[in-house]
C-alpha cells in the first residue's frame, strides 16, 4: 500500500498541484512545461540511497520506483503536450 500512495503522490497529485498552482498564477504552461514534466517523473533513488545508508526497509521504495518508472512513460508525454 505505501508503495501505490508513494507512485500516486509523485505521478499523480504533484504534477496536478503544480498544474493548479501555474494556472491560478496565470503563468504561461509553455514556459513551464519542463517543471511539469520534472514533476511527472518518476521517484528518484534519493530515497533508496538514505534507507540503505540508515539500515531501514527500502522494498516499498524500491515497488514505488518500478510503478513510477512504468507510469511517468504515459505521465511525462501528456504533461509535455499541455499548452498546446
Amino acid at each position: 500500500k505505501l508503495s501505490l500512495v508513494i507512485t500516486l503522490l509523485k505521478i499523480l497529485i504533484f504534477p496536478l498541484i503544480l498544474f493548479v498552482i501555474l494556472y491560478l498564477i496565470n503563468y504561461d504552461l509553455n514556459i513551464s512545461r519542463t517543471t511539469m514534466m520534472v514533476a511527472a517523473a518518476p521517484i528518484g533513488a534519493m530515497g533508496l540511497v538514505f534507507g540503505s545508508i540508515y539500515n531501514v526497509t527500502t522494498d516499498a521504495v524500491v515497488r514505488a520506483g518500478v510503478f513510477s518508472y512504468v507510469l511517468a512513460l504515459l505521465s511525462i508525454p501528456l504533461v509535455a503536450t499541455l499548452g498546446y
